[in-house]
């Protein structure tokens, strides 16, 4: 695996750690969350937020799988997760992420991977 590329690991490992960290105090908070309207499904909507951030982060593990086998779907998922975490609070870990995909050496690996599995 290339150097840079483990950055962009580690970045988006840290992004689904933080998923999974708003999804569960999500929950916590629409648990334990006073509503003075009984007909909004408080306990509902924050199990739909935690099952969400739940399957966006075992959407970037299963990218992180793939930027470690060197898939070259891995590699379009990895860029389109970072350059969607730019303008958003995840912007410093977008950037970083960014900077591993887009090295030289590490598009090298992934066209060189590439070119072995065509016909």
């Amino acid at each position: 695996m290339p150097e840079r590329l483990i950055i962009t690991v580690v970045c988006l490992h840290i992004s689904a750690a933080l998923y999974v960290l708003s999804g569960l105090m999500a929950l916590v908070l629409f648990i334990n969350l006073p509503i003075p309207d009984p007909d909004f499904p408080a306990l509902a909507f924050g199990i739909g937020l935690f099952v969400l951030c739940l399957v966006l982060a075992i959407g970037v593990e299963i990218t992180i799988w793939g930027l470690r086998k060197l898939k070259y779907w891995a590699w379009i998922m990895a860029l389109v997760l970072c350059g969607l975490y730019i303008p958003s609070l995840f912007f410093i870990l977008g950037g970083l992420g960014l900077w591993g995909v887009l090295d030289a050496r590490t598009q090298a690996a992934f066209q060189a991977e590439r070119l072995k599995h065509l016909p």
